[in-house]
């Protein structure tokens, strides 16, 4: 995917999301331009995990029901929508959808670096 030309709604910067550098910290050397980080998204899950973790911890193993993982992923992963605005955040602001997986519920994203 490709980084959306239109313009992006300002900047909103997350209280305590800034971040320094350490004090004693030196420049070691410049950034390539070509060099792309990654971020991963992690996304709410459908439904909350909590009344599934509490059950685990009160039934014996024998009285649990257990899932496989593509029952797991339709009950407790990632909602479509919500990983199409994590897209659409990504491609409003420049960076790259580098992967999506629901089951995960993560969203790669990537931009070069200078």
């Amino acid at each position: 995917m490709q980084p959306s030309s239109s313009t992006s709604p300002a900047r909103v910067v997350v209280p305590g999301s800034e971040r320094l550098p350490f004090p004693d910290a030196t420049r070691i050397a410049n950034v390539d331009p070509s060099e792309r980080a990654l971020v991963t998204v992690i996304v709410r899950p459908r439904q909350p995990l909590e009344p599934a973790l509490q059950s685990m911890t009160v039934n014996e193993p024998s009285a649990r029901t257990y899932l496989d993982r593509s029952e797991f992923a339709a009950r407790y992963g990632a909602a479509v929508a919500d990983v199409e605005a994590v897209e659409r955040f990504a491609l409003e602001h420049g960076l790259l959808v580098m992967e999506a997986d629901l089951a995960r519920r993560s969203v790669v994203l990537g931009a070069c670096r200078a």
